[in-house]
């Protein structure tokens, strides 16, 4: 298990205080400073750290992020089942920025580039297309744009210390860039038609990720703030803080 420094002068102030638990590995911290631009070079460097994982706090790695099985009901009466399927790139994050817009709610930005691939079985209606199928699936997202306005307080435990708690967060996300979908097999034993419904989907690719993608972004999005969550829970706020 990892030791966490004690720090002098445990105010609530920044997200300044997530980087010090890396303190300990030796890592290179870019700046000691509160403003916006610091913070987002700061949490730019730990970035790739916490979505790797940190096993002895329980925080699973999230690149790539595994899913064995998740079935998801849309718009249309469709449900698609994933299965041994994965998604790669959130370790390459770019943070647009960091801004603290209260003394304890903080508006972040993220533009990440992914991957996923996997194994599907789905059924219902695209649009107009009855859709039957099972097959591989590849979608790559370009400038996925990911948006969280959190509100962080202090809260004591039983043990006596403060720990930080999320209150509130409110997530968006918007296309940057476009997705691209490689889906076989879309129409069981009707190649034909499901090179249509495929080029349809890759010629409407916003309409398509906007009416089906969110359950799948949601659930990606929910999986880091879940391991926020256990950062948070795990450590004190006296040995995440550096002021």
């Amino acid at each position: 298990m990892k030791q966490f420094p004690v720090l002098q002068k445990p105010i609530f102030k920044s997200w300044v205080y997530i980087y010090i638990f890396f303190l300990t590995e030796g890592f290179e911290i870019p700046c000691l400073g509160t403003s916006s631009e610091c913070l987002k070079q700061t949490l730019q460097v730990i970035l790739p750290e916490f979505i790797h994982g940190i096993p002895e706090l329980n925080i699973t790695s999230l690149d790539p992020f595994e899913v064995d099985s998740l079935v998801l009901k849309l718009s249309g009466d469709i449900v698609i089942e994933f299965k041994e399927a994965y998604t790669k790139g959130l370790q390459k994050c770019i943070v647009d920025y960091v801004r603290q817009i209260e003394e304890e709610k903080f508006d972040v930005q993220f533009e990440c580039n992914l991957i996923s691939r996997g194994k599907y079985r789905s059924s219902g209606s695209l649009f107009t297309f009855p859709i039957n199928g099972e097959g591989e699936s590849t979608i790559k997202t370009r400038s996925l744009k990911i948006r969280s306005v959190l509100h962080l307080l202090s809260v004591t435990k039983a043990d006596g210390k403060n720990y930080v708690q999320m209150k509130n967060i409110k997530t968006t996300y918007t296309f940057g860039g476009r997705v691209f979908y490689n889906m076989t097999n879309l129409i069981k034993g009707n190649p034909e038609m499901s090179r249509t419904i495929l080029d349809f989907m890759n010629q409407n690719w916003q309409i398509v990720a906007e009416e089906f993608g969110s359950p799948i972004i949601e659930y990606c999005i929910n999986s880091i703030m879940n391991n926020l969550t256990k950062l948070f829970n795990a450590v004190p706020l006296c040995n995440l803080l550096v002021t």
